[in-house]
């Protein structure tokens, strides 16, 4: 939930990678299938609260939770829910627009929400008092580092790693996972600290025409899953 990219391929498709920075002994279910009221999606699960921090569904929508907002916070504890809900119940409602108007993000601990929906990219930052929302050109190359984990210089730094990459053009989908890949000593985005957390898994969200897909590294597990959805029909590889 710590670093995800997210830009547009040399044919315009969408592309968003994100990078699951957590503790190594919090467990987390591979993605799988689930249909919720009409919609068909695909996401991992952690296991402890069952909620998720990135989401594709049948209809073509990307979602992306980081933790922490606009700056570091002290957390209070006693949440009225876990972040991780906050993907699920968007998934409901279905239509970005009703559901950043409509719900209530009371008591709820700071974090930063990604969604690319209908050609449209939002960007949703609750701070623990106000939510601010963002519409961003969807055109362009963007990145974020979730506040709790990473100080300024380091995000400044990854922004700076992966703008790189467009210097020369648009860079494929596997450049963009390499980068993810790679820790900090080889100029990447892969985090290991001592305190046993760490980079346990990259999700990266793409589309193919009709074809939706959910390509997952499970790097704890040494474990790589593949899967696609088309429109309403499901298919796994």
């Amino acid at each position: 939930m710590c670093t995800v990219t997210f830009y547009k391929d040399l044919v315009g498709n969408p592309v968003l990678t994100s990078n699951r920075d957590e503790k190594i002994h919090r467990y987390t279910f591979v993605p799988e299938v689930y249909k919720l009221a009409h919609i068909n999606y695909i996401a991992p699960k952690d296991q402890k609260a069952s909620g998720t921090w990135v989401a594709l569904d049948d209809k073509g929508t990307y979602y992306c939770l980081l933790n922490g907002g606009f700056k570091k916070h002290v957390s209070k504890g006693n949440y009225r829910q876990s972040r991780g809900q906050i993907i699920l119940d968007a998934l409901q409602i279905d239509d970005f627009n009703t559901f950043y108007r409509e719900y209530s993000f009371e008591n709820i601990e700071p974090f930063t929400l990604i969604v690319y929906q209908n050609e449209t990219l939002y960007e949703l930052v609750w701070d623990g008092m106000h939510k601010n929302v963002n519409i961003l050109n969807a055109n362009e190359p963007h990145i974020w580092s979730s506040a709790t984990l990473y100080t300024q210089q380091e995000v400044e730094l990854k922004r700076q790693r992966f703008n790189d990459l467009f210097k020369e053009g648009i860079p494929p989908k596997k450049q963009v996972i390499e980068l993810h890949k790679l820790d900090k000593k080889q100029k990447g985005f892969l985090l290991k600290r001592k305190d046993e957390t760490k980079t346990v898994s990259i999700s990266q969200l793409h589309k193919q025409g009709e074809h939706l897909f959910f390509d997952y590294w499970d790097l704890l597990n040494k474990q790589n899953i593949h899967t696609q959805l088309k429109q309403q029909e499901l298919i796994i590889e």
